[in-house]
């Protein structure tokens, strides 16, 4: 954390010793939530899972005279809608051949008005994830059926209570994941889809303590976890973090 803390300070310094902070926005978010659900509580899931613990992600804006310091916005968005937003900033048009998948949010931000998005596509079909959506309050993870609004932390699954819910959430999965385009060329898609590292030397020398993770990954995460577990291994409970003070 604080080589991470140093790190944006750096950035903000030297924004502002170049004297266009106030024209400057600054946005700080991340792609996936936490390797563990220690580091994700309350939220369930880890890291390469659909759960909130995996997609819920902190997204903070900066913007001298432009937005107030420590005003929260709670409403719905998606990494997707930072194109479009900024964009719409920039004083450019979005409008193209095919629809976008993100929205302007500009509005949401600077003045405070409700989100536009109603949904969101988490997973597609033929994924090594499960399919998943969320719509409204509701939130389908595979076959699992969550009430975000009265659960947030998605512990009681539903979906025998809504049936008809699952329904709608599963056929609207279907039709985007449809809208895709065809990936072509085979050789070019990842096999296995979860490689023990990255790099065909590397692939070629894994260490078995490396190589039995990920195969047990394979064989395990085409389910869904009960809360308060995970398919990663346990972190280390007094490991420490040198920090070098350069980025390592």
């Amino acid at each position: 954390i604080r080589c991470l803390d140093e790190a944006v300070g750096r950035i903000v310094h030297s924004i502002e010793q170049l004297g266009i902070a106030e024209n400057t926005l600054i946005i700080f978010t991340n792609d996936n939530g936490g390797l563990t659900e220690e580091v994700n509580r309350p939220w369930r899931g880890t890291k390469n899972t659909t759960f909130e613990g995996g997609i819920r992600v902190p997204c903070v804006f900066r913007w001298l005279g432009v937005i107030t310091p420590t005003s929260v916005c709670k409403e719905l968005m998606h990494v997707t809608d930072l194109f479009s937003t900024l964009v719409s900033i920039g004083g450019g048009s979005t409008k193209q051949a095919l629809p976008l998948d993100g929205h302007d949010m500009s509005s949401v931000i600077f003045e405070g008005k409700k989100s536009q998005r109603t949904e969101m596509l988490i997973e597609a079909t033929g994924s090594v994830r499960l399919p998943s959506m969320r719509s409204g309050q509701w939130k389908l993870v595979g076959e699992a059926l969550f009430n975000l609004q009265t659960d947030p932390y998605e512990h009681d699954d539903v979906s025998e209570l809504h049936p008809e819910i699952v329904i709608e959430l599963r056929e609207r999965i279907l039709a985007l994941s449809a809208e895709r385009p065809p990936l072509g060329d085979l050789s070019h898609v990842m096999d296995p889809a979860l490689p023990f590292v990255y790099g065909q030397l590397e692939n070629a020398s894994t260490p078995e303590e490396i190589r039995s993770h990920v195969e047990k990954a394979r064989r395990e995460q085409q389910q869904v976890w009960e809360a308060g577990t995970y398919p990663w291994p346990p972190p280390p409970q007094d490991g420490q973090i040198t920090y070098e003070g350069d980025g390592r």
